[in-house]
C-alpha cells in the first residue's frame, strides 16, 4: 500500500472516530420524534400489523390518519431479528445513519472530484451542530430519509456515466434508482424535495449536451418550417424563445388552469397564423413578442377576477383612497401616449427602426460570442437566475411562502426590517450548522464560475437554483438541505485550500495554512459549544433556564405503568414530555392513538384536487394527503391531533369527553409542577381527587375514577 492511500484510510478511520465520539456522548434521547417514532414502532411490534395502514397510500403517509411507515417497519424487523429493544435500536441506528450519510457524501463527490473536496465535504457534515444533534441517540424517519438521497444522486450519476460509455440506459441502475425513490418516499414526506434532484439532473444533461440538442431540434420538421425565417432575422428565435418562456412562465404563474388552456389555444394560434405560415418582418416580430407579455397579463387579470382575487390583490397594491386617483391617472396618461403616438407616429417609427437594427447588431455579436464560448454565456445566465432566486426569496417574492418570523428575533438583534432578518438569518446559518457556512457562497460561486465543466457541475448549479427558494425553512427543510450546505463548503473549502497551497511565497502560503487550520479549530469548538448549548448556556446565564424533570422520575412512572396494555395517556401542558413515559413503558401518547387506536368502520374520505395540492405547494407547505377525512364528531376536514386538542382545551363535563376518551383507550393524565400553565382538563380533573402516582416532580391522574 503506498504512502498516500494510507494517509487517506488514516484520515477517513479519524473522521469515523471522531463522528462517534461526538454522538456517543448523547445520554438521554430529546426530540418528540423519537418518542412518537418509539410508540408506532411499539405498536407495529405488538399487533403484529400497522393499524393506520387503511390504503396503498397510508403507507407513505398519503392518506387520513396515517403515517409515512418505512422507518416504523424496518426497526420492528430489526427488533425481532436482534431481540434488541427500541431504545438501544434508536441510539445505534443514528449513529450508524449519521456515518452512513457522510460516507455517502464522500463517495457522491469522490465519483467525480477529488479526495481532499469529497473528505472535506463528508467530514464537515459529519461535524455539522444539526445533522451532530439529529444523529446522537435521536430516532428520526427524516435522517433515515436524508442518508439516501447522496446515494440516489450516485445512482443517477451512475445512470449517466453508463449512458455516455455505452450510448444505452443500465437497466440495473434504473431499477436501484427507483427502487431508493421509492424506500425514500415510504421513510418520510420529505421525499418531495429528491424531485429537485431528477429535474436538476435531467437539466443538467441537457445544458451540458445544449449542441445535440440543437442537432436535434435542425432535423425536425419545425426548423424546416421556421428556417428561413431564422436566416431571415435572428428575431424569430427570439420570439420562439420567448413564447416558450411565456408557456412555462403562465403554467406556474396561472392558477385556474381553465384559463391557462385558453392562453395556450391562442399563444398557439398565433404562432400558427401569424409565424407558421409566412415570414413576418422584423417589426412585427417585436410588436408580437408585446402582444404575447399582454396576453399574460390579462389572463393573469382574469384569472384573478374568476377566483374574486382581483380587487384582493389591487388593495394591496394600492390604498382604498388612492385607488381611483391612480386609476384615473393612468387613463388620463394613456390618451396622452395615444395622441403622442399619433401625432409623432412617423419619428416613432423612425426610432423603433433604429432601435430594432442596434438590439439586432447586438443579437448578432452575441451569438458570435455564444458560439466562440457557449460555456461561459450558459454559466453566467444560471448564475444569473441564481442571483434573482435568492433575491426573490429575500424580499418575499419566492415561488414558495417560506415564513421570515422565525429570523426576527435573535440574541443579538429583534426586528422585522429585511436586514435584521438577513443578518438573523446568517447567524442562524452560522450556530445550528456550522462557522464554516462562510465558504458555501465561494463554493457556490466557484461551481457558476469554473471553467471546462461537466454534467456533475452542471447539476449542483441546478441544485443551487431549486434549493435557494428553501433557505429560509429553518427545521425540516433545511435538515433536508444540511449534506447540500456541506457539499457547497467542501467545494469552497477545497478551492481555497488549494489557492492557498498554489501561493508562491513561502510567508503567504504558511500564514494561509494556518488561518485555515484556525478556522476547523473555530469549527470543532463552536460546534460542540452549540451541540451542548443548553447546558452550556444554562451555566454562562446567557439563556433563561428552564426547570425540567430529571430523567429518572420519567423512567419510574414509566416503570409503574409497564403491566399496562394498550392505553394511551394525556399531559396538563406542554412542559410535561409524556413521550419520556411512553416509550418505555410501551404505551402511547394521546395524540399518536388517534392513528394506532383505528376502528374499523366506513370513513367518509374524499380525494384532494390537484389544485388543491398545487397550492399547498405554491405556500411553502409539503404535500401531506390525496385525501380528506370528514371528522365524524365536528365535522369540516379531520386533521391529527384534532379530537385530543379538543378534550384538553375543555373540562371533563364537555359532551366528546367520554366518547373521545373510550375511543382511544385514554387512562391517565399526567402532570408536572415545571409549569404553571395548565389546560382546561387538567383544572377541572383536579378537584376530582384521582391522583395516582407521585414523584417530586410528576404525578398522574387516573381519568377513569373521575369520569362521575
Amino acid at each position: 500500500m503506498d504512502k498516500l492511500k494510507f494517509k487517506r484510510i488514516f484520515l477517513f478511520v479519524l473522521l469515523i472516530l471522531i463522528s462517534l465520539i461526538i454522538r456517543v456522548q448523547k445520554r438521554y434521547p430529546t426530540h418528540p420524534d423519537h418518542f412518537t417514532l418509539g410508540e408506532y414502532t411499539n405498536a407495529l411490534i405488538k399487533r403484529g400489523y400497522a393499524p393506520w395502514v387503511l390504503h396503498p397510500f397510508s403507507l407513505f403517509g398519503y392518506y387520513p390518519l396515517s403515517v409515512p411507515s418505512g422507518f416504523e417497519f424496518f426497526f420492528s424487523y430489526l427488533s425481532a431479528f436482534s431481540g434488541l429493544d427500541l431504545p438501544v435500536l434508536f441510539f445505534a441506528a443514528s449513529i450508524i445513519f449519521g456515518v452512513f450519510g457522510g460516507i455517502g457524501v464522500y463517495i457522491l463527490i469522490r465519483e467525480f472530484f477529488d479526495f481532499r473536496t469529497a473528505f472535506v465535504s463528508s467530514l464537515v457534515l459529519l461535524t455539522m451542530v444539526f445533522f451532530s444533534n439529529v444523529t446522537s441517540n435521536t430516532a428520526s424517519s427524516r435522517i433515515f430519509n436524508i442518508v439516501f438521497y447522496p446515494y440516489f444522486i450516485l445512482i443517477l450519476f451512475k445512470i449517466y456515466g453508463y449512458w455516455q460509455k455505452n450510448k444505452k440506459i443500465n437497466i440495473r441502475y434504473i431499477l436501484t434508482s427507483g427502487f431508493l425513490f421509492l424506500l425514500m418516499a415510504l421513510i418520510h414526506r420529505l421525499s418531495q424535495l429528491s424531485i429537485i434532484f431528477i429535474v436538476s439532473f435531467v437539466l443538467a444533461v441537457l445544458v451540458y449536451h445544449w449542441e445535440k440538442l440543437l442537432e436535434f431540434y435542425k432535423k425536425t420538421k419545425l426548423h424546416k418550417k421556421r428556417k428561413d425565417s431564422y436566416e431571415e432575422s435572428k428575431l424569430h428565435v427570439v420570439f420562439d424563445l420567448a413564447i416558450l418562456f411565456f408557456v412555462l412562465f403562465s403554467f406556474s404563474f396561472i392558477k385556474m388552469k381553465l384559463v391557462f388552456l385558453g392562453l395556450f389555444f391562442m399563444f398557439f394560434m398565433f404562432y400558427l397564423v401569424l409565424h407558421f405560415t409566412k415570414i413576418r418582418s422584423r417589426e412585427f416580430v417585436v410588436l408580437d413578442i408585446v402582444v404575447l407579455g399582454v396576453l399574460v397579463v390579462c389572463a393573469k387579470v382574469l384569472d384573478l377576477a374568476l377566483r374574486k382575487r382581483f380587487l384582493h390583490h389591487l388593495e394591496k397594491l394600492l390604498p382604498y383612497v388612492l385607488r381611483d386617483y391612480v386609476l384615473m391617472g393612468l387613463g388620463v396618461l394613456g390618451i396622452i401616449c395615444l395622441v403622442l403616438l399619433i401625432v409623432f407616429f412617423k419619428r416613432l417609427l423612425i426610432i423603433f427602426k433604429k432601435t430594432i437594427d442596434l438590439f439586432e447588431t447586438v443579437l448578432d455579436k452575441f451569438i458570435v460570442y455564444f458560439e466562440k464560448n457557449p460555456e461561459k454565456v450558459i454559466s453566467f445566465a444560471l448564475l444569473f437566475v441564481f442571483f434573482v432566486f435568492i433575491s426573490m426569496t429575500f424580499l418575499k417574492g419566492g415561488i414558495f411562502d417560506m415564513d421570515e418570523s422565525y429570523y426576527e428575533r435573535s440574541f443579538l438583534l429583534k426586528g422585522e426590517s429585511k436586514l435584521i432578518v438577513l443578518a438573523n438569518f446568517l447567524l442562524n446559518l452560522n450556530n445550528n450548522l456550522t462557522v464554516l457556512i462562510w465558504f458555501a457562497p465561494i463554493g457556490i460561486l466557484y461551481l457558476f464560475l469554473k471553467k471546462n465543466k461537466t454534467m456533475h457541475h452542471y447539476f449542483f448549479m441546478f441544485v443551487a437554483i431549486f434549493f435557494s427558494q428553501f433557505i429560509f425553512d429553518w427545521e425540516y427543510i433545511r435538515l433536508y438541505m444540511n449534506p447540500i450546505y456541506a457539499i457547497f463548503i467542501g467545494f469552497g473549502l477545497s478551492y481555497i485550500i488549494r489557492f492557498i497551497l498554489n501561493l508562491k511565497k513561502d510567508i503567504l502560503r504558511h500564514a494561509g495554512i494556518a488561518a485555515i487550520v484556525l478556522v476547523f479549530i473555530f469549527h470543532f469548538s463552536f460546534g460542540m459549544v452549540f451541540m451542548n448549548r443548553e447546558y452550556v448556556f444554562d451555566a454562562l446565564g446567557l439563556q433563561e433556564t428552564y426547570e425540567k424533570v430529571p430523567e429518572q422520575q420519567y423512567l419510574a412512572a414509566a416503570d409503574y405503568l409497564k403491566g399496562e396494555k394498550n392505553i394511551s395517556v394525556l399531559w396538563s401542558s406542554g412542559w410535561v414530555r409524556v413521550g419520556h413515559i411512553t416509550l418505555p413503558a410501551k404505551i402511547t401518547e394521546a395524540v399518536t392513538a388517534q392513528s394506532i387506536f383505528v376502528n374499523e368502520e366506513d370513513y367518509n374520505i374524499s380525494r384532494i384536487t390537484v389544485s388543491e395540492i398545487i397550492e399547498d405547494i405554491k405556500s411553502g407547505n409539503k404535500i401531506r394527503n390525496f385525501y380528506e377525512l370528514n371528522d365524524w364528531y365536528f365535522g369540516s376536514n379531520y386533521y391529527h391531533g384534532r379530537h385530543i386538542f379538543h378534550i384538553l382545551n375543555n373540562d371533563f363535563r364537555d359532551r366528546y369527553y367520554k366518547t373521545i376518551l373510550n375511543r382511544y383507550n385514554i387512562r391517565y393524565l399526567y402532570d408536572s409542577d415545571v409549569s404553571d400553565d395548565k389546560n382546561m382538563l387538567f383544572e377541572s380533573v383536579k378537584p376530582l381527587k384521582n391522583k395516582v402516582y407521585t414523584t417530586p416532580n410528576l404525578d398522574m391522574y387516573d381519568l377513569e375514577k373521575g369520569r362521575a
